[in-house]
């Protein structure tokens, strides 16, 4: 076990960390941003925490100290005659100068005012402990409270005086002021606790990161196998299909790239250009289905003919929607022959009733037909490629993505040799490469 944790820390392979820079900065910002929060909010915890501690160590300090002050008082609280009561407040004058307390005052048991010392210019600070004073002396257990004015943390203390017999004589109430020292001491001690929280927090990150990249390093690595089987699957299956109708696979290279570069300049999001990638490549799986005597006949179908030809989106449907990462075709599979006027198959869909990734591939794929040779035809000029585009806006076509289909057919057709798969295939790599590479970016 010691061992294979071990390995963990073992960082002789660095393959990880050189060639997959942007997951493992995807990586360093997440566990960072959340180490920050985390270390911000136990960091606040902390601290909120052992101020609570410092406002009961702070009252403990003073009701410390009232029974140190109280100790050579006691004697004459319990005999309060007019003679003891002199020598009290005398003596509390004497204990508030060698005391942290700023003022005392003492009650009898029927919380009647019995003596009182307070150092110069402590009215104002008393004013503000008496807004609370009635509370403290319907009390009848010890009672603290903390607060803070000038710059100088005070604590307001009420507390029972009993003597021998434990007999209430009295009560006492004194405020009494925490020293600089005593309160900077105070504080950094806090400040520590929550620096060495914090300090847990974000240490503990540093140590998880590189076990991360290298637990996360071989999830990856079968990520990415799995989804380059996806791709070869995709476009072994399309290309099969391609051969079959018109013995090329160049049409299956074009449709995507045109549809791909049609969805770029719209601005579509990663997410729904891979799903029209998908949808591109196995937009004819379907035709396996037709028999050859139809999908290969020279000349025109006749209506039963026709008839079974457009079942194959229908067959194309039931081949991707068993496996889920084919499934996402089935917009593209199932809608690419509708028309925007609802003349279209299967379903006679309208307007953006259709898929928008069947909107943009039908474009691709009536321009392909025009543009390239086929075995019953010739190519058309491109200018009439683009005429007969013009005239389906409206009809056949999406009326809003004509014009900007005509922009990005115009930049295609200028790359040369476009019925050579060797010349595709590269464009075809780099869309794939840029929308199926395995991120974190999410």
């Amino acid at each position: 076990m010691f061992t294979r944790i071990l390995q963990f820390f073992d960082f002789s392979d660095w393959s990880f960390f050189s060639s997959s820079h942007h997951i493992q900065m995807s990586i360093l910002r997440r566990i960072a941003g959340v180490s920050v929060l985390l270390a911000v909010c136990v960091g606040s915890i902390a601290y909120y925490s052992e101020m609570r501690n410092v406002g009961q160590e702070v009252g403990q300090m003073a009701i410390n100290q009232v029974d140190y002050t109280m100790k050579n008082s006691l004697p004459l609280i319990t005999n309060p005659t007019k003679e003891n009561l002199v020598k009290l407040n005398s003596i509390l004058k004497i204990d508030l100068d060698r005391s942290d307390f700023v003022l005392i005052e003492l009650y009898t048991p029927e919380k009647e005012e019995m003596a009182e010392a307070a150092q110069a210019g402590v009215e104002s600070i008393d004013q503000q402990a008496a807004i609370h004073g009635k509370e403290l002396l319907k009390q009848e257990q010890t009672t603290y409270r903390n607060f803070v004015t000038g710059g100088h943390h005070y604590v307001q203390v009420f507390t029972a005086l009993k003597d021998q017999g434990e007999i209430n004589v009295g009560y006492f109430e004194g405020l009494y002021r925490v020293s600089d020292a005593k309160w900077s001491a105070i504080v950094s001690r806090v400040y520590y606790i929550v620096g060495f929280v914090v300090f847990a927090v974000l240490g503990t990150a540093a140590i998880l990161y590189p076990i991360i990249c290298r637990l996360i390093s071989g999830i990856l690595s079968f990520s990415t196998n799995l989804a380059e089987a996806n791709i070869g699957m995709l476009i072994s299956m399309g290309a099969a299909i391609a051969k079959r109708d018109c013995d090329t696979d160049a049409h299956n290279y074009r449709v995507t790239i045109l549809a791909v570069m049609l969805a770029e300049s719209l601005g579509l999001s990663a997410e729904k250009i891979r799903t029209l990638i998908v949808g591109s490549f196995l937009h004819d799986v379907g035709k396996i289905a037709i028999a050859d005597a139809i999908l290969l006949k020279p000349g025109k179908l006749n209506e039963d003919e026709w008839t079974i030809m457009k079942t194959h989106v229908d067959h194309g449907v039931d081949v991707v929607k068993e496996h889920a990462w084919l499934a996402q075709a089935i917009p593209v599979v199932h809608a690419h022959h509708e028309k925007y006027d609802g003349t279209g198959y299967p379903s006679g869909l309208t307007g953006e009733n259709i898929p928008l990734g069947a909107r943009i591939f039908a474009l691709a794929d009536v321009f392909d037909a025009l543009y390239s040779k086929r075995p019953y035809k010739d190519p058309f000029p491109f200018e009439k490629c683009l005429s007969i585009i013009e005239e389906g806006s409206g009809n056949h076509f999406d009326p809003m993505l004509v014009e900007p289909f005509i922009k990005v057919a115009k930049k295609f057709v200028t790359v040369p040799d476009l019925e050579k798969t060797e010349v595709l295939r590269p464009i075809l790599v780099k869309y794939i490469d840029n929308y199926f590479q395995i991120i974190l970016d999410k």
